[in-house]
C-alpha cells in the first residue's frame, strides 16, 4: 500500500507529464489515405527496455512494450 505523500507525488507526476504531452501532441494521426501519399525513407521508433542475453533470439532483444512498438512499426 502506498503511503500518503508517495501517491500525492505520483497524482503530481502524472498531471505534469500529461500536461507536458499535450504540447507535444498537436498533429493528428495520419489517415490510410494520406500514409499512401507520402514517400516515407524510414520509420523511427523511439525508447526500448533491453532484455540481455535473450537464447531465443541469439543475444539481446527488446521486451514489453518496446518489443510491441517494434512489431506495429513493422
Amino acid at each position: 500500500m502506498c503511503s500518503p505523500w508517495r501517491h500525492s507525488i505520483c497524482s503530481a507526476l502524472a498531471s505534469i507529464s500529461g500536461a507536458l504531452m499535450s504540447g507535444l501532441e498537436t498533429i493528428d494521426a495520419l489517415a490510410e489515405k494520406d500514409i499512401e501519399l507520402i514517400d516515407a525513407q524510414a520509420i523511427v521508433v523511439l525508447g526500448g527496455v533491453r532484455r540481455t542475453a535473450a537464447p531465443e533470439y541469439g543475444g539481446d532483444t527488446l521486451k514489453g512494450i518496446p518489443l510491441q512498438r517494434v512489431h506495429y512499426a513493422a
